[in-house]
């Protein structure tokens, strides 16, 4: 999944796997329609990733030491005791400011949490308003570093004329980089946990299992995300999305746009690249 799409393509090649349907078995059309609800789901997921990923940089690095290795214009970071700001002004396809109130000296101590609220904050399109906490909840030098990121409450993501609520209950597990605290380049991390996302009366949730962000790459690299669709209506749709596929189906795991949805016996495969 590239970080700044805002269409999500669904055109490369469509797989049936049965010769014969009924009028309540999954068509292409239902796959296509999934892929709407999983392009809006993800795009707040990477949005809660960036946030993630800058509160990390310039509030746990020691002395901004790391965020001083980023490449491309950067939020100004300032201090008021335990609370960092990160202003957004004039950053590249971003506004507004993220607030971070750590609950003791920021630094990676495990147990140490973190507020996380927006001032009118929008990156890339995406608008994120609400409150979220993350907690480091392991941390060995060099070795591992694991982090709980979820929503307190509902957040309200905006993106256009179009808003709607959504939670998360995640964990990050900081898999390569962590050797080098300095920079943030090489940064990969693992996702696994649950999201929700609310649009007037329909209910839309993701799985997250072992989902792969690294920094230097524009897309998903690897992982699976279960997405249920109008979950609990009668009109539910469950749908595997494996982001760790090629052109041709096959498990790669590379840095690409290819994405395979499955339900009821239909496969789409999706080049994001296209889009």
């Amino acid at each position: 999944m590239k970080k700044t799409l805002l269409i999500f393509g669904l055109a490369l090649c469509v797989t049936p796997l049965f010769t014969s349907c009924d009028l309540d078995e999954v068509s292409p059309q239902d796959l296509q329609s999934a892929g709407t609800t999983l392009n809006a789901n993800t795009n707040a997921e990477l949005g809660v990733i960036k946030v993630f990923e800058n509160v990390n940089n310039f509030g746990f690095g020691a002395e901004g030491l790391k965020a001083a290795e980023l490449s491309g214009s950067q939020p100004t970071a300032s201090w008021n005791g335990n609370t960092l700001t990160l202003d957004f002004t004039g950053v590249e396809n971003a506004s507004g400011k993220i607030y971070a109130t750590f609950s003791g000296t920021p630094g990676y101590v495990p147990g140490l949490t973190t507020n996380v609220t927006f001032d009118n904050y929008v990156n890339n399109g995406s608008g994120l308003d609400g409150e979220m906490l993350m907690k480091l909840e392991e941390f060995t030098l060099a070795e591992k570093a694991v982090f709980s990121f979820k929503s307190v409450g509902n957040i309200e993501v905006t993106e256009g004329d179009d808003s709607f609520l959504w939670t998360c209950d995640q964990t990050f597990d900081w898999a390569e980089g962590l050797f080098t605290l300095t920079d943030g380049s090489d940064d990969t991390f693992i996702l696994n946990g649950t999201s929700t996302q609310t649009v007037d009366t329909l209910v839309n949730k993701m799985k997250l299992t072992d989902v792969v962000y690294a920094t230097a790459c524009d897309f998903i690299k690897d992982g699976v995300i279960e997405l249920t669709q109008d979950s609990g209506s009668a009109d539910e749709l469950i749908v595997t999305c494996d982001f760790g596929i090629d052109a041709n189906g096959n498990d790669a795991g590379d840095c690409d746009g290819y994405v395979k949805m499955t339900a009821g016996g239909i496969t789409l495969t999706i080049d994001m690249e296209s889009y």
